[in-house]
Formats: C-alpha cells, sequence, structure tokens
C-alpha cells in the first residue's frame, strides 16, 4: 500500500478529511518518511520528536507517523471546532499560536499568525485563512465513533483510547498497515 493509500485509510478511520491529511503531508515532507527538518521534524508528517512522544509513536517508522500525524489533526480539528484553515495553521505553527491569534483578533485572527504560516495555510487549504471564523474550507466530518463525546483537552494532552474517535484498537490496527504490506 502507498504511502497516500496509508493515508487516506488512516484519514477516514479517525475521521478525519481525507484530502486534508494528504495536503498536510504532502506540504510537510512530500510524502517522504526519512525527511528530517531543520528543527528536528521527522518523517511524512514532519512530527517533533516530543509530539511523537505524547502520542507514543515512532515517528521513524511510516506507519506509526501517519498514525500519529492523523491523531494529531484530528485534535487540531476538534480543538478548532472543525475550522480546517486553523487546524492546518495549528499544524504548523502550534496549536498555542492559533489560540493566542484567535484571542488577540478574533474573526481577524489570520493577521496574527506569522506569513509563513499564512501560506502554509493557503497550500494546504488552496485559500488563505479567512477572517471570518469559518472558512469555506471548512468541512465538518463526523468521527468513526460518534457515539462517543470527547471533549478536546485545552493541553496537549494524549490518552490512547481518545484519540478522536480512533479509539485504541483502530489506533493499533493503523499501526500494523505497514507490517501487512
Amino acid at each position: 500500500m502507498t504511502i497516500p493509500d496509508q493515508i487516506t485509510v488512516a484519514a477516514n478511520a479517525a475521521g478525519v478529511p481525507a484530502w486534508l491529511a494528504l495536503a498536510i503531508a504532502q506540504r510537510e515532507s512530500g510524502f517522504n518518511n526519512s525527511a528530517v527538518g531543520s528543527a528536528g521534524e521527522i518523517g511524512i508528517f514532519q512530527l517533533l520528536p516530543t509530539t511523537a512522544a505524547q502520542l507514543g509513536v515512532d515517528p521513524t517508522d511510516p506507519a506509526q507517523n501517519i498514525a500519529g500525524g492523523v491523531a494529531f489533526l484530528s485534535h487540531l480539528l476538534r480543538t478548532f471546532s472543525w475550522d480546517t484553515q486553523k487546524a492546518a495553521a495549528a499544524f504548523n505553527c502550534g496549536p498555542t499560536c492559533v489560540a493566542n491569534a484567535v484571542a488577540a483578533g478574533g474573526d481577524n485572527w489570520a493577521s496574527h499568525i506569522p506569513s509563513s504560516t499564512q501560506s502554509y495555510v493557503a497550500g494546504v487549504t488552496g485559500s488563505l485563512p479567512s477572517s471570518a471564523g469559518t472558512s469555506p474550507a471548512t468541512i465538518p466530518v463526523a468521527p468513526l465513533s460518534a457515539g462517543i463525546s470527547i471533549s478536546p483537552a485545552a493541553a496537549f494532552d494524549w490518552q490512547p483510547w481518545a484519540w478522536g474517535g480512533l479509539g485504541l484498537m483502530g489506533f493499533l490496527l493503523l499501526r500494523g498497515i505497514g507490517q501487512r504490506a
């Protein structure tokens, strides 16, 4: 199974828009698991070692990097009410950066994020961050386990059984994707 196929499977299982996960992975590494960023980001989703540790994944393992990247994206989508532009911005500059921008700018939050992040969001979603709270690129997707209510933590506090509708069994299955090929 190709890397884009693995990302699509993981995104669909997590209730994350596959187009968004694919666009972020493409922008981050060009689907290259050997990519290493200047700040130490690793793999397909360019996970920082601290983020990978919080997610409980090995960022050098493609299947784990994908599972971790999609789980992190799911967390960001929930944190920012399924606003794909805010989630993409948070993937780039961090959730605190975007939360601070929203607090400082309200509907004009995009003017409070770095210009490099504005360009990143435009590259991922196809448009610059809107000055309105919800952008045309916002696509709500019901989580796989819609009957389970999980409130996003303000802090980045991961628990494997609460990863955005993915659930522990789904996460464990996704971790094995690369091992079956």
